[in-house]
C-alpha cells in the first residue's frame, strides 16, 4: 500500500498538470498574446504552489515522527540533567536502590547469625540454623 505522502504528492502533481493543461488549452483557444502570457504566468504560479504544497505535505507526514523522536530525546536529556541537579545520579534507579537495600538487609542478617552462632559455641550448644542466603540465591 502506498504511503500517504506518495498518494498526496501524486494527487497534487496530477491536479497541477490538469490545471496547467486546462490553462494552456484556454490560452490556445483565445490565441491572443496578452491572454497567453497571463495563462502562462498563472500556470507557473500553480506549479510553484504545487511544489510548495508537496514540500509541506512531505514535512508534515514524514517529518512529524522525526520531530517527535528529537523532542523525546530532548525531554530525556532534560530529565537526566534535572535528576543530577536533584541528586539522583544516573544509574541510581529505584531498582538499584532496592537491590542495595536487599544486600544491606542480608548483611545485617548475616551479622546477627554470626553473633548467635558465636554465642551458641561459647555455651557449648549445637547451632543448626542455616546461614542466610545472599539476595538472588534464595
Amino acid at each position: 500500500m502506498p504511503s500517504a505522502t506518495r498518494v498526496l504528492a501524486f494527487l497534487l502533481v496530477f491536479t497541477a498538470l490538469f490545471l496547467f493543461a486546462l490553462i494552456l488549452a484556454m490560452a490556445i483557444e483565445f490565441s491572443d498574446e496578452k491572454w497567453i502570457e497571463r495563462f502562462v504566468r498563472i500556470g507557473e504560479g500553480l506549479g510553484r504552489l504545487t511544489l510548495v504544497a508537496i514540500a509541506i505535505a512531505f514535512i508534515l507526514v514524514e517529518g512529524v515522527p522525526m520531530l517527535a523522536e528529537w523532542a523525546r530525546k530532548q525531554w530525556q536529556k532534560e530529565e537526566r540533567e534535572k535528576g543530577r541537579v536533584e541528586g539522583r545520579a544516573e544509574g541510581h534507579t529505584e531498582g538499584r536502590t532496592l537491590e542495595r537495600e536487599a544486600w544491606q538487609n542480608w548483611y545485617r542478617e548475616l551479622e546477627a547469625w554470626e553473633r548467635r552462632k558465636a554465642a551458641a559455641e561459647r555455651e557449648g550448644e549445637t547451632f543448626d540454623e542455616p546461614r542466610p542466603a545472599p539476595p538472588g540465591e534464595d
